[in-house]
């Protein structure tokens, strides 16, 4: 069965902790009926945390109660046994109806009374359902075809019939969660929309959807749900996908600029030892300028053919000038330097030339040459001025072998 998930934004921000130190000391009233006659815990979603804030017992297949409003204009989730939740918008005095919950569905089915935002988030919840029961009833009849002894010369055209509807089906639910978003992107409740999953695919998202999370970002920003606890937590990662999108437009950019004839931009980095390197100092040299990292396999395999030439023409003014791309994401720089030096031994990289900033992904180097993967190499003339790009084994070899 096809899991439908609402997930928090940021993975790994989601906590879960009994804590009632949120409560403004007023209420909500709900009510709920389910086929059901246990505890349910209601718990307060702000986006980073989600905390208990009360207990439902249902009797009869009824529970109600009034909650402690953990803040004026809050957003609230009822957790029952087995990960089936709802979820459901509540303020300070409101009278919220819950009815027709029906645990056997999956994810849950359920009604709602109450306000605007509650009726909202029901929509978003039953979108899940009707898209995963409907990927669901395609897996049937996919794996029916897939276990067919016989041979049919429809199976192939099923199959890609049943694969089709499963796109069709995503987008749907896709371009349902859009218009819901178009429609006020001034809505805090418009946040959950980004929270999708189908398996292990958002369904908006952020590369292709980016400017629906900037224009729900402006929106919300320019209301009073701008200090919101939940509309905080989403600004803080629009905010780094802001500077990751910014990123990979300047990253571009810079590749764009890495054609023979242009000129490399310089280099100032510090070697193994601490001390100062730059690329400029090869002036007067034929450089290779290559990319890597510890864990690139390619990269460890192309050190093998870069010593032969290094040693084949070192003493031709050829030089290569390593930049390792490790660090960054809190790692250990000490650990990563002592890394990198047996790397160094252990590779064969007999040439003197090694730098590293230890800032990873987020070298100002990596910027300057646009660097979007590896191994990556340039190489460039005496004056700087790059003759080619990605040369590897033969042809590194070759043009070597013309210029030198």
């Amino acid at each position: 069965m096809r899991k439908g998930l609402l997930l928090a934004f940021s993975t790994g921000l989601l906590l879960t902790a009994c804590d009632n130190s949120e409560k403004t000391g007023e209420t909500f009233h709900v009510e709920v009926s389910a086929e059901y006659d246990d505890i349910a815990f209601v718990q307060h979603f702000t986006g980073d945390s989600l905390n208990i804030v009360d207990t439902l017992r249902f009797e009869g297949g009824k529970a109600s109660g009034d909650i402690s409003a953990a803040l004026p204009y809050g957003f609230y989730q009822i957790k029952f046994p087995g990960e089936q939740i709802l979820r459901f918008q509540a303020s300070v005095g409101d009278e919220i109806s819950i009815s027709n919950v029906d645990l056997n569905a999956s994810p849950l089915h359920y009604q709602v009374e109450g306000n605007k935002d509650s009726k909202k988030l029901r929509g978003m919840h039953m979108l899940m359902a009707r898209t995963i029961a409907h990927l669901d009833s395609i897996d049937m009849l996919r794996q029916r075809i897939v276990n067919l002894r016989t041979v049919d010369p429809r199976k192939d055209s099923l199959l890609q019939h049943y694969h089709e509807s499963d796109i069709e089906t995503f987008l749907y639910h896709q371009d349902s969660l859009k218009s819901m978003i178009k429609a006020d992107t001034t809505q805090l409740v418009n946040v959950f929309a980004f929270m999708h999953y189908i398996g292990q695919h958002r369904v908006l998202p952020v590369e292709q959807e980016y400017p629906y999370y900037l224009a729900l970002d402006n929106g919300i920003g320019s209301t009073d749900k701008a200090n919101h606890p939940l509309f905080d937590w989403f600004h803080k990662d629009v905010v780094n996908l802001r500077r990751t999108v910014e990123r990979r437009r300047l990253i571009l950019q810079a590749s764009r600029n890495m054609e023979p004839g242009e000129l490399a931009p310089s280099i100032t980095s510090t070697n193994p030892s601490g001390e100062e390197m730059t690329l400029k100092s090869l002036r007067g040299n034929v450089v290779l300028i290559e990319f890597w990292k510890l864990d690139c396999g390619p990269c460890r395999q192309n050190h093998l053919h870069l010593a032969e030439m290094y040693e084949k023409y070192g003493d031709r003014n050829f030089e290569v000038f390593s930049v390792n791309l490790d660090g960054g994401d809190g790692q250990s720089e000490m650990l990563l330097k002592t890394a990198w030096r047996a790397a160094i031994e252990e590779d064969g990289m007999t040439w003197p030339n090694h730098v590293s900033d230890m800032n990873g992904w987020d070298s100002q180097i990596v910027l300057d040459y646009g660097v979007e993967n590896i191994p990556r190499t340039i190489l460039i003339d005496p004056r700087g001025v790059i003759l080619g790009i990605d040369l590897h084994g033969e042809g590194l070899d070759r043009k070597l072998s013309q210029i030198l």
